[in-house]
This record gives C-alpha cells, structure tokens and sequence, in this order.
C-alpha cells in the first residue's frame, strides 16, 4: 500500500493507482478488519507528513489536495469493491452482542505493551517470561526486535542526525528528507499506540477503534517503520 502510494507521488500514474487499489483489497479480503483499518490510517498519516515534508514552501496546500484527491477516488473504488464481504461484516457486527457497542475501557486498554518491555525486545530477542512479565507474555516480549542488524543501522542512524544536528542547528531538520521524517513520525505514533495508556485514553474516544482490542499489535507497525528507517540509513552509507 505505501509503496504504491509513494510511487504514485513521485511519479504519478495510474498504474501505481491501480497497484493500490489491488494491494489494499488483498489487505482487506484476508479478513483481519483490525489490521485493514490501521492500514489504512498509517498509509493516510505517512503521507500526509510525506507530502508536507516535500512540497516546497507556499505549495503545501495546493500539494496536498492535488494528490490526496486521487488517493481519495482510489479508496472509493476499493469501498465499491470491498462491499461484497464488508456489508455482511458490518451487518454480523451490528447484531453481534460482543461488537455492537464500543468495548469497555478495560477490555479495550487490555494487553498494551509496557515502554520498557518494548526497549527490551530491541536487544534481548530471547528474553523469558519471569514474574513481572509473565502477565504480558502472550504479547511476545520480542516483539519489537527487528534483528541485531536492523537495530544496530537504526541506532547508527539515530547518532548521526544528533550529530548533524550539533553541527548545523535547525537545518538538519529543515533538510531531512521527507522519507525519514514520515517514517520516523508514524515510528513513534505506533510506539505510543502500543504503549501509552494516555494515548490509548484519546484513542477510545473514536469510534470504530474504540472497538479494537490489544493495542500491542500496534508494534508491528513500529517494527515496519523501523525497518523502513533502517533500510534509509542502510542505503546512506552506500
């Protein structure tokens, strides 16, 4: 879904358009509408940081609304052709005594990952179960580890924009690139999606999500994003 998403705001075409749509209907036919919708919501935020971070300065606006207008009509082709199995979805959620209705807030706050369980699935991907733990262990401690390569170039990536950032102030900011600040961004949304009770808090309020539960599944969007990250600083060094 990125992918083609990025590749139709470089280049545009409708054969990026079309990859989307076929792309994102696979998504939604595997059956997994939790994952479908935060999919959706994570394509949406990357690239709309994507493109602020892109357009040249008095061109944002007119930017924007020139490329989310065909990702906006390629999302209504894939609605039209989703219906077949989301009207039966949305009718057995309707009448479903468990899913008509928001979810209480204990169920829906349920099985989020505590910050310092996912620190240490970055470097302890054997890590055990122990008596802390134990209650979060069928959220898979390692979750969060991307392998020691991947961890390793992400850290070397994080030192080296601290130390641009030493050396040239506000500009190492001003001329990152686009890719690494929307990636970098919807990183950090997924870590607090899967972590922050408080973020949780405002989550619960919007309807639909707040009838999804176990937050931590969030980290494998954070587990994307980072390898994505990685990938970047990887290719830097080329």
């Amino acid at each position: 879904m990125l992918l083609f998403a990025i590749l139709d705001y470089r280049k545009p075409s409708w054969k990026y358009v079309a990859g989307g749509i076929v792309v994102r209907l696979l998504l939604f036919y595997s059956g997994h509408i939790q994952y479908f919708i935060y999919s959706v919501i994570f394509e949406w935020l990357t690239m709309a940081i994507y493109d602020f971070a892109s357009a040249e300065k008095g061109q944002k606006i007119k930017s924007f609304g020139r490329y989310f207008l065909r990702l906006f009509l390629s999302y209504l082709v894939v609605l039209a052709l989703s219906l077949p199995l989301l009207l039966p979805m949305w009718n057995a959620m309707r009448i479903s005594l468990e899913r008509n209705a928001p979810l209480s807030y204990e169920l829906f706050s349920a099985d989020s990952y505590e910050p310092i369980q996912l620190f240490l699935g970055f470097f302890f991907p054997f890590i055990k179960a122990n008596s802390t733990t134990q209650a979060y262990y069928r959220n898979l401690l390692n979750l969060s580890h991307i392998g020691y390569v991947g961890v390793g170039i992400v850290v070397c990536g994080a030192i080296q924009f601290i130390v641009r950032i030493r050396n040239t102030g506000k500009r190492a900011l001003t001329s990152a690139r686009p890719d690494y600040v929307a990636f970098s961004i919807a990183a950090f949304i997924a870590l607090i999606w899967s972590s922050s009770v408080l973020f949780n808090r405002l989550i619960y309020l919007i309807p639909i999500l707040n009838r999804f539960r176990w937050s931590f599944k969030l980290a494998f969007y954070l587990d994307f994003f980072l390898i994505l990250i990685a990938a970047l600083v990887f290719s830097s060094f080329l």
